[in-house]
């Protein structure tokens, strides 16, 4: 330190310097605590705003399959297998949800299922 100040000011000095040095440190680890609460409410958020969109697109899908099977019982049974998907197909697009249909059937043969695949609008969720 200068030899022209009094030990007073030299004291003043020492404690002003230790209090910068304590202020610094503590404004770098609370700065750090900061940074791991943001990324951990930033991860709650997204998990949360996630969550609600799948609950939105499994409640489309559970009224579009439920839909499709009050059409199916509505219609003749010996309605031509044709009509049936043509209608089906018609009928999943009409949703405001869904964005396109991919049909596959198994030969007859096998058990009749139907797998329907089918991507979502998320413009419109």
């Amino acid at each position: 330190m200068s030899k022209g100040l009094s030990i007073g000011n030299k004291i003043i000095l020492c404690v002003a310097l230790i209090v910068i040095v304590c202020v610094s440190i503590l404004g770098v680890s609370l700065n750090s605590r900061v940074k791991e609460i943001l990324k951990e409410s930033a991860l709650h958020s997204m998990q949360d705003s996630l969550h609600f969109k799948v609950k939105e697109v499994q409640g489309v899908l559970e009224n579009t399959y439920t839909s499709m099977g009050i059409v199916k019982e509505m219609l003749p049974k010996d309605t031509k297998k044709e009509i049936k998907i043509h209608l089906l197909k018609n009928f999943i697009l009409a949703n405001s949800h869904v964005a396109g249909v991919s049909m596959f059937f198994k030969p007859p043969k096998q058990k009749s299922q139907t797998s329907l695949v089918f991507g979502m609008n998320a413009a419109n969720l």
